[in-house]
């Protein structure tokens, strides 16, 4: 199968649950399929590279060009002194508005002096081959004037805040039910606990790239490693001042993205005004180092839980509070509470969220944001309430289990959990297992035999698909998706 060709419906029907072949499998094995770095068809196109800024906190006070611009095949150095703005960015409330949701940064580098975070670009080389941008990259000065930097929440100079009752604010502030302190302190059982988790970075096979050609003075085809083009179509009208129906993001393959290729990073914003600047298309892929400070990352984290319980492992409150670090000018954290106050029934429950500004880049979504930390947090705690009390873990969670959402005393849609414990009980023979910590062993190595409970939301949003009929009576769809390797071609043909 072409590549670029539509993926076709098998001819036969084939049952839910049937073993398929990836529909884009053969491409990929085959080495046919490609990848957003991989259109070098377009004529004229050029190579940039991102020179980025060896300190967390300081400004620029020279650039030094002269050695780079002779070295061969050079065509543009371009710095906050050069580079076209945009035509708005997201640091003001329309332009935020204009640009959508696919912006998670509201940042943009390279509009002043100013650096922020380590990583930060302070110059685009372009050249005609990537070997001559990078050695030109490589012989560029640019003079940086370093201050002290704020690290994280762990900084002396950290300074704690609540985002709560910010409108702008992609974290939570105070949430609560009834009185959780009060009725912690009078628990019979009470388990306090801290988890501390280091930042994590989504560095998926894929690293980021993007290519911008400029078909008209007026429309743009970008070629992106994204996991929404339509996110990434407004998101570019947003910031060059275009229609959107004069913006085209292609996608075909999505080498992992984990998150990170969720939101519209400045990459792909500095790579089309660079096209602009130079006239010609332009290719930009970032290096695997610029991967760890270019596309966000799961923030820095310390949670601490606290679950009071009758001495039969009934839960009477549940307290959990979150530091985490962001940005110098987004209030971004992962949400780790928001599910654990409808996971089990417990009529008092209070989560809290603080964030501390430092120089680092704005966090992002990452595998399960919230969900991930949130529930390691939550069920460590539920087995170390149950080994307290001597109960099994399965049965401390139904006898907690909620029949509705405690939140808002909505009966769920649907919900099988009290199923999955017990048939999960069976296949793995949870009534075999040795209760004591340290006595199950295969030879020399202790084996752990325990259980959890994990939970996602429901997310839903707008849908669009374009279904042509033709005469001959076959019909296509088109939708603006990408598979991000999970296999959503194959299911939707």
């Amino acid at each position: 199968m072409n590549s670029e060709s539509a993926f076709e419906t098998p001819p036969q029907i084939v049952a839910v649950g049937q073993p398929l072949s990836r529909v884009d499998g053969r491409a990929k094995v085959t080495g046919a399929a490609k990848y957003s770095a991989e259109y070098n068809h377009l004529p004229g196109m050029v190579h940039a590279v991102i020179k980025t800024s060896d300190v967390a906190k300081g400004r620029v006070t020279g650039i030094d060009t002269s050695t780079a611009q002779r070295e061969p095949g050079v065509l543009a150095i371009l710095t906050h002194q050069n580079l076209p703005k945009p035509a708005q960015t997201a640091e003001t409330k329309e332009g935020k508005e204009a640009i959508g949701m696919a912006v998670q940064m509201t940042f943009m580098p390279l509009q002043s002096d100013q650096i922020f975070y380590a990583g930060q670009p302070v110059a685009i080389v372009v050249a005609d081959t990537l070997e001559h941008a990078q050695q030109a990259a490589a012989k560029l000065r640019v003079t940086i004037a370093p201050e002290a930097p704020i690290a994280s929440y762990h900084d002396a100079k950290a300074q704690l805040f609540n985002p709560g009752g910010k409108p702008d604010a992609d974290a939570e502030g105070t949430k609560r039910r009834g009185k959780a302190a009060a009725a912690f302190a009078a628990a019979p059982a009470q388990v306090t606990a801290t988890y501390t988790h280091a930042t994590n970075h989504h560095n998926p096979m894929e690293p980021s790239a993007t290519i911008a050609h400029w078909e008209a003075a007026d429309r743009l085809t970008v070629y992106d490693a994204t996991q929404g083009v339509s996110w990434q179509q407004r998101a570019l009208s947003g910031y060059l001042g275009l229609p959107m129906d004069q913006v085209r993001v292609i996608t075909k393959y999505l080498g992992g993205g984990f998150g990170c290729k969720g939101p519209i990073w400045p990459h792909s914003v500095l790579t089309a005004l660079t096209a602009k600047a130079v006239g010609r298309p332009v290719k930009l892929v970032l290096t695997r180092p610029q991967m760890f400070t270019s596309v966000g990352h799961r923030e820095d984290q310390e949670q601490t839980l606290r679950l009071g319980a009758t001495k039969e492992g009934k839960l009477l409150a549940l307290l959990h509070e979150k530091t985490s670090t962001t940005s110098q000018w987004d209030d971004y954290a992962e949400t780790n509470s928001k599910f654990m106050g409808m996971l089990y029934a417990c009529p008092a429950f209070e989560a809290t969220t603080k964030l501390a500004k430092a120089n680092v880049m704005t966090p992002t979504w990452m595998r399960a944001p919230g969900e991930a930390p949130g529930s390691f947090a939550l069920e460590s705690s539920m087995d170390d309430l149950a080994y307290q009390l001597g109960i099994d873990p399965v049965q401390i969670r139904l006898r907690n289990y909620a029949d509705k959402d405690p939140s808002t005393g909505q009966p769920w849609s649907s919900k099988s959990l009290k199923e999955c414990y017990q048939r999960g009980a069976e296949l793995f023979g949870w009534s075999k297992r040795n209760p004591k910590n340290g006595l199950t062993r295969d030879g020399k190595y202790l084996v752990g035999w325990g259980m959890a409970t994990a939970t996602y939301p429901v997310n839903n949003s707008q849908g669009n698909a374009r279904v042509r009929l033709y005469a001959d009576g076959h019909a296509v769809v088109q939708v603006a998706a990408t598979d991000l390797g999970t296999g959503t071609y194959t299911v939707i043909t």
